[in-house]
């Protein structure tokens, strides 16, 4: 094992809180607040949010490859690095995770994906073309018909007047 201040036991649940349950309390927040709506400033914290996890996600992915587990285990410093990392991508001062998405992950996409559209239309075999549009037009189909069927489920379904008083 490498050096840590914290230790085993107490980095993995440090990090643990502030990988998760931190961040999960602050989408939580987000998603219960009354005057959250997908419009003006709110629209960056739903970004820094979904970013978050989007992020998370990848460096959980990461983190368990075997190999890179294994030197991961050696790593001085390790879990008090991987705190610091997460409070900085997961903080709403720092909103760590809307940088590194405007400033490293949609500027590469934007160069990409010319280029992996191009390598679609090019080398892609016409039955998987042919698979891929139905299964996007498919999950397309779901998606509306999920949202739909969300959207109608938040509508009251009829309004009761609280201010008349009982005789």
């Amino acid at each position: 094992m490498a050096f840590s201040i914290l230790g085993p036991f107490l980095g993995s649940l440090l990090c643990f809180c502030v990988c998760f349950v931190y961040p999960a309390s602050l989408s939580f927040q987000l998603l219960l607040d009354e005057k959250s709506s997908p419009s003006g400033a709110l629209k960056n914290d739903h970004l820094q949010h979904v970013m978050f996890w989007v992020l998370c996600s990848w460096i959980c992915c990461i983190e368990t490859f075997p190999p890179l587990a294994l030197l991961l285990q050696y790593l001085p410093f390790y879990y008090e690095m991987k705190c610091v990392l997460f409070y900085w991508l997961a903080s709403p001062q720092f909103k760590g995770a809307g940088w590194i998405w405007l400033h490293a992950i949609c500027p590469a996409y934007e160069k990409a994906a010319p280029m992996c559209s191009q390598l679609y239309k090019e080398h892609c075999p016409p039955q998987l073309k042919v698979a891929i549009e139905k299964a996007t037009s498919t999950i397309m189909g779901l998606k509306s018909q999920h949202s739909d069927a969300f959207n109608k489920s938040r509508q009251p379904s009829k309004t009761v007047d609280t201010t008349q008083k009982a005789d």
